[in-house]
């Protein structure tokens, strides 16, 4: 009787083992869920759930070994329950919540599309931003922006990561992404999209990114690829390589702009932390503050670097230069603090590596304790037909450029080298404005053709209201 009994008991354990397997695996969905993912429900009723109609998204809240095994919070329903704590603290306030299985649902793509270039997802809702950010296998596909995105009530992390990078494309369509609170280097962490154009025609508006290292309002380390007709408004705080735009920038970035409190320890600046590469025709507005090497435009320029492609092939970049470019922020911190760059460098190997400014100019206060500079604070590199304000910095020194009193940099006369192209790159409304683009950028709020200080009081009185 006793034999019988064990093997009884036995059977009933083999059984018990084999049956919690089954239940463990069925929470192995092809392709793996996470928590944040957002599912459709590809039946009507999932798990006999009532009046869920087929096609209804929802988030995935937690997944259990039991069965079902995946928590869903659906969208717009009430006839769900708690959850019953059985993989998330029950909520009794909540009645949108049902178990259900892996063949029962799938993940929401979007708004539509298909990913590619062509046919690029679309993001109609901030619910798909956040996709974005929980899909690491998506990486590589395309996305279109379809509508400004108010992102007060979502939860955004930052897209990609320093080991799995963005390597597709965002068109934003020339729409808005508003009220980001992203505890991460940036709305995007790392880019790396060889020969693209992955970042366009978007803004950022009132937002807060938090970062460590390599932190930007948009992008905290573009690795390659071009920033092309982007801007941030908001505030960005990190400790090292932090921009208003860009953390750190081995890509080209062209027609951008950036108005923003930056803080930071080391190589801070109002567009771009620290520069390996290009930036033409951007400008950046804001408060910079930090340690050491801190810029109105850019905090620190590199002049070698190189990376390697997809092949294994290394490239290598440079050298670092801003071209057609000014600030107008104000610079605070320690040493190599400048109104355009903290830090010009210039340095030496089996070649010769320099950083180049030309056709630029800053006008904002400068102040630190050691290598102030009204344009550039420190460094060796070369300034070409560049110019700041020394009545509105308070400094009457820099490592480069020329200084000008404030009258003189609103009058043409001024501008005569040959790096400065009144023709089809500037403007000036003689004794009335500095020079300002002549291309609308994506920052003319007020479609008037230009971009000056009327668009620049539009987005101050948005970002006060919005605040109030």
């Amino acid at each position: 009787m006793k034999l019988l009994n064990i093997k009884r008991m036995t059977i009933v354990l083999i059984l018990i083992i084999t049956a919690l397997y089954a239940q463990t695996a069925m929470a192995n969905c092809t392709p793996t869920l996470y928590p944040g993912n957002r599912v459709v429900a590809t039946v009507a009723n999932p798990s006999f759930s009532t009046a869920l109609p087929l096609g209804t998204e929802g988030t995935v809240i937690c997944i259990n070994a039991l069965n079902p095994p995946i928590l869903i919070e659906w969208d717009g329903w009430t006839n769900g329950h708690d959850g019953h704590a059985l993989c998330s603290p029950a909520d009794p306030n909540n009645t949108s919540r049902w178990y259900v299985e892996c063949n029962e649902i799938e993940l929401a793509y979007f708004g539509g599309g298909t990913g590619t270039v062509a046919d690029p997802y679309l993001i109609t809702e901030p619910n798909h931003l956040a996709q974005l950010s929980t899909y690491t296998d998506d990486l590589d596909k395309h996305y279109k922006l379809v509508n400004d995105l108010d992102c007060s009530n979502a939860t955004i992390n930052s897209i990609g990561s320093f080991t799995t990078p963005f390597t597709g494309s965002l068109d934003g369509n020339h729409k808005t992404i508003s009220n980001l609170t992203i505890s991460g280097n940036g709305l995007f962490d790392r880019v790396e999209a060889y020969d693209m154009v992955p970042i366009f025609d978007l803004a950022i508006l009132n937002s807060t990114v938090s970062g460590s290292s390599r932190t930007g309002g948009l992008v905290g380390y573009l690795r390659a690829g071009t920033i092309r007709n982007c801007y941030f408004q908001g505030s960005v705080s990190g400790n090292r390589d932090v921009g208003g735009l860009v953390g750190e920038s081995l890509g080209f970035i062209e027609d951008c702009f950036a108005i923003a409190e930056v803080q930071g320890n080391r190589g801070v600046g109002g567009l771009v932390g620290t520069n390996f590469s290009m930036i033409q025709k951007c400008y950046a507005s804001g408060k910079v503050t930090g340690g050491d090497r801190c810029g109105g435009l850019v905090g620190d320029t590199e002049p070698y670097s190189f990376y390697q492609t997809p092949s294994g092939q290394f490239i290598e970049i440079g050298p670092p230069t801003i071209l057609n470019c000014y600030a107008t922020g104000c610079v605070t911190g320690n040493g190599s603090i400048g109104g355009l760059i903290g830090i010009n460098n210039y340095w030496e190997n089996e070649h010769e590596h320099i950083s180049i400014v030309i056709g630029s100019y800053s006008t904002g206060p400068v102040s630190g304790n050691t290598d102030v500079g009204g344009l550039v604070g420190n460094g060796d590199g070369s300034v070409v037909d560049s110019f700041w304000d020394t009545c509105t910095s308070g400094i009457s020194t820099s490592v480069g450029g020329v200084g000008k009193t404030t009258a003189e940099l609103k009058q043409m006369s001024t501008f005569t080298g040959p790096n400065w192209n009144f023709e089809s790159i500037w403007d000036i409304d003689e004794l009335m404005h500095y020079p300002y683009f002549q291309k609308p950028l994506i920052s003319d709020l007020n479609k008037d053709g230009i971009v000056n200080m009327l668009d620049l009081a539009i987005m101050a009185g948005e970002w006060l209201e919005a605040w109030n």
